[in-house]
């Protein structure tokens, strides 16, 4: 797991003012153009698809399916959702805790949620930051040159120590993030697997960060092993940046019929359940789809797990987020919670988003642990930006 890395702000009082204006001017624009991105009608048209069964080689679907929403009233999904399956924002008592047993150690982390849009929302257009060249002059003018650097080692490094070394005000609030949201050439190389952060692993390059786990207990309490049997289960997270659209991001989301071919896969089947698509607004007039999954996985050799996850994808506060709840399975604790935050540019351009996700997993009879379950957040986040982003540079 990566290290902690603490963002330094600069030395002169007047720039955490200047910030503080930025952040919320750029916030309510980021959720204003994440509320107006897609609407139900084009919602409803992204394909839901599944794959009832592998072919003989196991490298194609030989039974695709595709399943169409049923617009059902909002009154009428309520039997169907369950507030207490959703993961809890954490509180500041949840992000530090002590972990080992003969060795005791105090793990400090952050939640991933809050500062992504945070990080998002910086704006260094006052003369003070020195920020001279418009692609220095926020972090969404930032990830677009590098957007365009995609897979580029040499460029991503050479950009990083123009940054620091010509805008080092502007690198002393990003330094923190940034690096590892755009060294990303392992990620689209043939050789990546979610088991592995960088190729060589020290240069930390898949283009995803991480942060430690939360608790879902308070501060302090006795570590468990993952599984909540002392105190409080981990909550794993990872996020990046997903340079497409919300059209190509989300259908590449519900394209199930294609999720064996993923890097580092061991899927069998994974298909949409018939007569459990459901689409429409909910009491805010925001659209939201729900649906259920059923999932067979081959995590070892002669050893079959499967389950069934309800997914709701809806809107919150202008933003977009999806959560997972189990129905049925092989499994103690499987539930997510994903977040989608828009990329804006100072000229209003939205340039993709930046997914955050937790897990909270655990296995039935299975010796997972922590490295397996980030394993899992870390596949699920890299997985789905290649794809996405291979689809929306396709002609």
């Amino acid at each position: 797991m990566r290290a902690r890395t603490r963002i330094r702000t600069a030395n002169r009082p007047h720039f955490s003012a200047l910030l503080a204006v930025a952040l919320l001017l750029a916030a309510m624009n980021a959720r204003a153009a994440g509320a107006e991105e897609l609407g139900l009608a084009q919602f409803e048209r992204i394909p839901l698809t599944g794959c009832l069964k592998l072919s003989a080689d196991g490298k194609g679907c030989a039974e695709p399916l595709t399943l169409s929403p049923s617009r059902t009233a909002w009154a009428e999904m309520q039997s169907r959702l369950d507030p207490r399956a959703r993961i809890p924002v954490p509180g500041p008592a949840q992000l530090s805790y002590t972990t080992g047993k003969l060795r005791r150690k105090t793990v400090r982390t952050m939640d991933l949620s809050a500062e992504v849009p945070r990080w998002l929302s910086l704006r260094f257009q006052d003369p003070a930051f020195g920020a001279s060249e418009e692609w220095v002059r926020s972090v969404g003018n930032l990830l677009a040159t590098f957007r365009d650097t995609r897979g580029d080692a040499a460029r991503q490094k050479q950009l990083l120590g123009r940054l620091q070394q010509d805008f080092p005000r502007v690198w002393d609030q990003v330094r923190g993030f940034l690096p590892e949201w755009v060294r990303d050439d392992f990620l689209h190389s043939e050789a990546w697997n979610p088991s592995k952060t960088g190729s060589p692993q020290e240069d930390d390059n898949d283009g995803i960060l991480e942060r430690p786990p939360f608790l879902l207990a308070a501060a302090n309490a006795e570590e468990p092993d993952g599984d909540g049997a002392a105190g409080g289960r981990r909550i794993y997270q990872a996020c990046a940046p997903i340079y497409a659209p919300w059209e190509a991001l989300f259908a590449t989301e519900n394209d199930f019929r294609n999720y064996h071919i993923q890097a580092g896969s061991n899927y069998l089947d994974v298909y949409p359940l018939q007569g459990s698509y459901f689409s429409g607004l909910d009491g805010s007039g925001r659209p939201f789809l729900l649906y259920d999954v059923s999932f067979h996985q081959r995590p070892l050799p002669l050893w079959n797990l499967k389950f069934v996850l309800r997914q709701f994808v809806h809107q919150e506060q202008g933003r977009w987020q999806m959560e997972n709840r189990l129905l049925e399975g092989n499994m103690n604790h499987l539930r997510l919670r994903i977040f989608y935050d828009p990329i804006l540019t100072t000229r209003g351009e939205t340039i993709g988003c930046v997914k955050t996700e937790w897990i909270d997993l655990d296995v039935k009879g299975l010796p997972d642990g922590d490295a397996d379950r980030q394993t899992g957040a870390r596949g699920d986040v890299g997985n789905i930006k290649r794809v996405a982003e291979r689809a929306a540079r396709s002609p």
